[in-house]
């Protein structure tokens, strides 16, 4: 953690000048020095001086980032865009779906498909689209490889988290909450995170992004739609949601019947396929092969009907 702050430079500087020279008297006692003249500082009250510069996230008070506890899904993030290949993607963000999704308020967009089609890495790079751009965005990755990133309760601290660092109304709310629940002694339910959670939604005037990726990673899919059935039943300006989930997540819920949807196939998808395994075929020592075999590859991967379900093991090595 970085601070910014020369603390000797600080200490040295905090009191006053040198004072006057006492005076004299005839008993040989000198008089009171004078009080310096140099800065002067009074302290009432000091409260989180330093924050932690690490995480751009983390700039609400440390007493209600310990209340609140969120996972931190920022490495999630990094590994996702780590992923990403250049120039993949682009075509989704041109989509009317998504078009739509952005343009309407409130809105729900519920991105699906198979495992693997590349759910996350777009969730990521509507994340880095928002971000980048300025935009309030709070998101959050459920990951079955991770315990506390699978509970309605983590997707709710996370979101809360990240919200109150964005605008000064949200850290109020949040310290009021923080206040009733014997100054953080008692635990939030998720009926309360809830209720934060949207009371700080309302006060937003300009738009705000929610990205909930991979919710056939939670423990509690049942739960976390309702939560995020109560969002949208809010009918709060300015708020759009993005989902995503395997396809089989979709089937019989309500929500799904009401979102803008997208299926992750088609001409979009592999076309950024083919990107990839040129790129690989290319650049990865691991390949190589003969001219031939790489354009046999290349043939078998992506001149298929459903690229996404070929998977090609070469019978035999370049000599």
């Amino acid at each position: 953690m970085s601070s910014g702050l020369n603390i000797g430079s600080l200490t040295q500087n905090i009191h006053g000048g040198r004072g006057g020279a006492g005076g004299t008297s005839s008993n040989g006692a000198g008089g009171t020095g004078g009080i310096g003249q140099g800065s002067q500082f009074r302290f009432d009250r000091v409260e989180n001086v330093f924050m932690n510069d690490q995480d751009p996230f983390l700039r609400t008070p440390i007493k209600l980032q310990s209340w609140l506890k969120p996972p931190d899904v920022s490495h999630n993030q990094r590994a996702a865009e780590d992923r990403h290949h250049i120039g993949t993607g682009k075509w989704f963000e041109r989509t009317q779906e998504f078009k739509k999704w952005e343009s309407t308020s409130p809105s729900l967009l519920w991105l699906h498909g198979i495992s693997g089609c590349g759910k996350t890495i777009l969730s990521s790079t509507v994340i880095k689209k928002f971000r980048d751009n300025g935009n309030t965005i709070a998101y959050f990755y459920f990951d079955t490889a991770d315990d506390q990133k699978q509970k309605l309760e983590d997707l709710l601290r996370s979101l809360i988290s990240r919200l109150a660092d964005s605008a000064s109304h949200a850290a109020s709310i949040l310290e009021r909450f923080w206040k009733s629940h014997a100054s953080g002694a008692e635990a939030p339910s998720n009926q309360t995170l809830l209720e934060i959670l949207i009371k700080i939604l309302f006060g937003f005037t300009a738009s705000v992004y929610i990205v909930c990726d991979a919710l056939d990673e939670s423990s509690e899919v049942g739960l976390v739609l309702d939560a995020l059935s109560k969002i949208m039943d809010a009918n709060i300006n300015n708020v759009h949601v993005f989902l995503t989930s395997r396809t089989e997540v979709t089937h019989g819920k309500e929500l799904f019947s009401l979102a803008i949807t997208v299926c992750l196939k088609g001409t979009g998808v592999n076309n950024d396929i083919a990107s990839y395994v040129d790129h690989i075929l290319a650049t990865d020592r691991d390949f190589s092969w003969s001219k031939e075999m790489k354009d046999d590859v290349r043939n078998s991967l992506v001149n298929q009907p459903d690229p996404m379900s070929v998977h090609i093991i070469p019978s035999d090595t370049p000599s």
